[in-house]
């Protein structure tokens, strides 16, 4: 079944000179959800630290949250586990008849015509 999930991401670090942290947190979301997903990165400076917040949106075959915060845990690299400060997650689910995305409510409406000729 479908999902579409939302995962707000807030990463904190100290303020780094040489490099620049939201492009450093791109590359690790780029690397976990390229293909899931899109996002939007917010950066702010609160005295020495650095604070990105990632608004990441998509859609997946995940049907529980537990499969997702566990896709996470395999998959993220250790910069992920230094910076990640806090997580919202939601994951709703779509019955066929209500995901517009993966064409199977085409599907369906065509094969019921089908069966009434």
């Amino acid at each position: 079944m479908k999902s579409e999930f939302m995962l707000d991401l807030c990463f904190i670090r100290k303020q780094e000179q040489e490099s620049s942290f939201t492009k450093s947190i791109e590359a690790l979301l780029q690397q976990l959800f390229a293909k899931k997903s899109s996002w939007f990165l917010e950066e702010k400076h609160e005295g020495e630290l650095e604070v990105v917040n990632a608004a990441v949106k998509g859609y997946s075959d995940w049907e529980k949250e537990e499969e997702v915060l566990l896709f996470i845990e395999e998959q993220a690299p250790a910069e992920f586990w230094d910076w990640i400060q806090g997580y919202r997650l939601e994951l709703d689910l779509k019955r066929p008849e209500e995901c517009q995305h993966c064409g199977e409510q085409t599907a369906r409406k065509n094969a019921g015509a089908g069966a009434a000729s």
